[in-house]
């Protein structure tokens, strides 16, 4: 298991500090502002984490002490809790990891994509086409902006080629 304590304190008083800005936002320049609420949306699902982290950490000490009691029933019932909260307590681990890997700065860039059909005939551009529709459902369920550059298709209801601009939230990163 790995201590992350000291990264959790500094992140929580980080994000303490910057909530407390945004509360007070007299005074403070739109650059500022806009930069500090970039800053809170990053953080904060972080720190719900964190939270429910120390939560069931804290669950764990409790439920340890009453391993220790004479009643069978609760320490049977503090058992299966305790394999329960250490199973949540992994996953939570897992997730913090994932959510404090530095951020690629072009994640919330947008993309170009462009599809050919290659080799292969009807069958490539049937394939291409099929690509080119999920994409576009895709970047429909992200709310995403889906911009069809150019497209050449064939009489089968193929695609040769087509090049798309997609843009929105986090496109690169989810792409």
């Amino acid at each position: 298991m790995i201590d992350f304590e000291k990264q959790f304190e500094n992140i929580e008083s980080k994000f303490k500090d910057i909530e407390s800005n945004l509360n007070n936002q007299l005074g403070l320049e739109t650059e500022k502002l806009v930069k500090l609420n970039k800053e809170y949306a990053e953080l904060s699902p972080i720190v719900e984490t964190i939270k429910k982290y120390k939560y069931d950490k804290n669950e764990i000490s409790e439920l340890s002490v009453l391993l220790n009691d004479n009643d069978p029933s609760i320490k049977d019932m503090a058992e299966t809790e305790l394999r329960e909260k250490s199973k949540s307590i992994k996953l939570l681990e897992d997730e913090l990891m994932r959510l404090l890997i530095p951020k690629d700065e072009n994640d919330k860039k947008n993309s170009i994509l462009e599809i050919r059909a290659g080799t292969g005939g009807d069958e490539a551009s049937l394939f291409a086409a099929d690509l080119f529709s999920m994409y576009q459902r895709f970047s429909d369920l992200n709310n995403w902006k889906f911009e069809i550059l150019s497209i050449s298709e064939t009489g089968l209801k193929g695609v040769k080629e087509v090049v798309c601009n997609i843009s929105g939230y986090n496109v690169f990163s989810k792409l």
